[in-house]
């Protein structure tokens, strides 16, 4: 006899990657830029919300991840930006036990400080062929097993 497949069956349904969670931040963002002037308390519990359905959809890195997005931007500067990643990652494994693999977040501060506004040179498409060829590379050994 076989099984009928319901919701849960399908791929993802249980947890969801990173791209959800900079699509949320990105959805928060134009909710922040938005309200901010007419009602920061409204624009907070939007972004709060936004943060909510993160954690419920059990996005990579959550109400964290969504909450780091909008106070880099918000911040607007280096110095900023270094304290958010500091003070965001602590919670992180602090409050929601990530685990201290989210910690290493922390290293990202000396380049986040060394950061000068200019685009970078170098082999900008070699890093798309990399990408892309790693995540075929993985498919491929999966489906194999």
């Amino acid at each position: 006899r076989q099984r009928q497949m319901c919701i849960r069956d399908s791929p993802y349904i249980d947890h969801q990657n990173v791209f959800f969670t900079l699509f949320l931040g990105l959805v928060a963002l134009y909710v922040y830029d938005y309200l901010k002037e007419k009602n920061r308390l409204l624009a907070s519990l939007g972004i709060y919300l936004i943060g909510m359905l993160a954690y419920f959809m059990e996005t990579d890195y959550g109400i964290f991840g969504v909450l780091m997005i909008v106070l880099i931007y918000a911040f607007n500067s280096k110095v900023g930006s270094a304290h958010v990643v500091a003070v965001v990652t602590v919670l992180m494994v602090a409050v929601s036990g990530s685990g201290i693999l989210q910690g290493f977040a922390i290293l990202s501060i000396p380049f986040i400080l060394m950061y000068d506004g200019t685009k970078g040179r170098g082999p900008k498409y070699l890093f798309y062929v990399i990408y892309h060829g790693h995540i075929l590379i993985l498919y491929l050994i999966q489906s194999f097993r």
